[in-house]
């Protein structure tokens, strides 16, 4: 299981209120003692095995937020970086704090950081995936459109899309177009929800522009 599917595979976890995550009881000096479910404990060491730690993770919080009672509420709106700090925070934490990974859990905070994290990490396959070379895929169009070929170039950080020169019939671009995260993020969510039978509605669909191009690059190459 790659690193993608493994957190979509903690997100359907974590989703999944009927799991026991943990079991928790008072000891002698009646504090709560938690013991956590092995997949937590898994959990946690693919957090650190696959980097999402950040070890400025304070400062990083502070940036966002300064109520600590109520970070939970930053996972609606983390973006990459504030979704490792708020993992780091609740795993390094537990440690001084027993009890903040239940929190976390209580308040859907690890399936929030997750889903927010797999955009960037499908971005980054996608860009390392194409490497240096000009690769020709077909379009998925979410409409009656014909497939048509274009091409796929990396460079730096995004996607130069232009006209198939190998394959037929070819995508009719008057020039080359430029592919870049921001819009991909709407194009994978998206992506993600058509796979999942969820209904689309069409402002969703209006919202999000070069679809069919990405929709095209996911499917190849994730």
């Amino acid at each position: 299981m790659d690193i993608i599917e493994k957190i979509k595979f903690y997100i359907d976890y974590f989703s999944n209120k009927n799991n026991i995550f943990y079991e928790s009881k008072n000891n002698a000096f009646y504090n709560t003692i938690f013991s956590y479910s092995s997949t937590i404990i898994e959990f946690v060491d693919f957090v650190y095995e696959i980097n999402l730690i950040d070890n400025n993770y304070k400062n990083t919080i502070n940036i966002y937020h300064e109520n600590y009672s109520k970070l939970y509420e930053l996972a609606d709106i983390s973006d990459i970086k504030l979704s490792k700090a708020l993992l780091t925070y609740y795993i390094k934490e537990e440690k001084v704090c027993k009890g903040l990974i239940a929190s976390a859990i209580y308040y859907n905070v690890f399936e929030k950081v997750l889903y927010n994290i797999l955009p960037y990490l499908a971005w980054d396959k996608i860009i390392n995936r194409l490497g240096n070379k000009t690769i020709e895929f077909e379009t998925i169009p979410t409409d009656k459109r014909k497939h048509r070929w274009f091409s796929a170039k990396r460079k730096n950080n995004f996607i130069v899309i232009d006209c198939a020169n190998k394959n037929i019939p070819s995508c009719k671009l008057t020039k080359k177009r430029k592919l870049i995260f921001k819009d991909f993020e709407k194009s994978y969510y998206l992506y993600l929800k058509i796979k999942n039978g969820e209904i689309i509605s069409n402002d969703e669909k209006k919202s999000t522009i070069n679809k069919s191009y990405f929709f095209s690059l996911i499917y190849n190459l994730l």
